[in-house]
């Protein structure tokens, strides 16, 4: 799993329980609190971990509130997931070729 990918990849080291908030954005639906099974998945049902949507910003706001919750000295270390990212699609046009 990534989170445990991520724990072991840092150089000074540092465990699941030295999180101390989580910020999770999710743009698409999903069934259920996506931040709920993110937090239960990892093992932070502990933690604080708040879901954020925020259209194609979410990505930033999420890793936005994670700054500040440590500028702030509320928090120590924190994570910030964005899973989705907004996707130029493509549109057709009247003949049905191409992008506008």
């Amino acid at each position: 799993m990534a989170v445990f990918e991520a724990i072991a990849s840092v150089d000074r080291g540092f465990g699941r329980s030295d999180v101390q908030a989580a910020w999770f954005g999710e743009l698409l639906p999903t069934d259920g609190h996506a931040s709920g099974i993110l937090a239960d998945s990892c093992g932070l049902l502990d933690v604080p971990v708040t879901q954020l949507e925020n259209a194609c910003a979410t990505g930033n706001d999420a890793i936005r509130h994670g700054v500040l919750g440590i500028a702030s000295g509320f928090c120590d270390l924190v994570w910030s997931w964005a899973p989705t990212r907004c996707a130029r699609r493509r549109r057709r046009t009247r003949s049905g070729t191409g992008c506008r």
